[in-house]
């Protein structure tokens, strides 16, 4: 289970002890009030019009769906990015260059005779290759016109224990929004280099 997901959960179960402290409240004022209070609806309603009773749980609920809310766009805004190392990947692995150079920056210096050598000299990176995790994103902001990021995480491989390498990506989108790969190390091996354009004050959070 990835670390976002583990953080999503811990915010639903803060926002469902907060409508449980409502269901408890409404029971105690009478059975009819807690057996509406089931339904979510009647529920915030029940709140809202309890304010001095409920004002508590309604904060918890509402810290805890928003937490669950920042956590899930995070995860949708990794979508895009995880998709095109995914692909890179998985091209990799199959040997097909042209489906690996399509993912990566028309404007970096890497050409694509170096991916091909990349992979053909690096292809114990590639095979086996299951599936990654990105459990950190660095940056995203606009710099000079041209939004970049940076993401860390995990490739996984096929095999006992799911062995994995350690990956750190920089990419920037196109001029049609789509994220492209500036430069990739797995492990200890490294393929681009990082253009002068890239830099950007950072930001870190964690992601999955």
């Amino acid at each position: 289970m990835s670390e976002t997901t583990i953080l999503a959960i811990i915010g639903g179960i803060v926002a469902g002890a907060g409508w449980i402290w409502i269901l408890i409240t409404a029971f105690r004022e009478s059975k009819s009030q807690g057996l509406l209070c089931i339904m979510p609806f009647y529920a915030v309603y029940y709140a809202i019009n309890r304010w001095s009773d409920t004002r508590t749980p309604i904060v918890i609920s509402l810290v805890g769906v928003g937490f669950a809310l920042l956590i899930v766009g995070i995860v949708f805004s990794l979508m895009p990015v995880k998709a095109v190392i995914t692909k890179f990947m998985e091209a990799g692995a199959a040997g097909d260059v042209e489906a690996a150079y399509a993912c990566w920056s028309p404007w970096s210096a890497t050409k694509k005779g170096e991916i091909d050598e990349f992979i053909e000299s690096n292809c114990d990176v590639f095979i086996g290759y299951k599936r990654l995790t990105i459990h950190q994103r660095i940056g995203g902001k606009s710099f000079d016109g041209i939004t970049t990021c940076s993401v860390g995480g995990d490739i996984i491989y096929t095999g006992a224990g799911d062995p994995r390498l350690s990956f750190h990506a920089q990419l920037h989108k196109d001029n049609y929004g789509r994220w492209k790969i500036v430069n990739i190390r797995i492990g200890n091996i490294k393929l681009g280099t990082t253009p002068y354009w890239y830099y950007g004050p950072p930001e870190t959070y964690y992601s999955g």
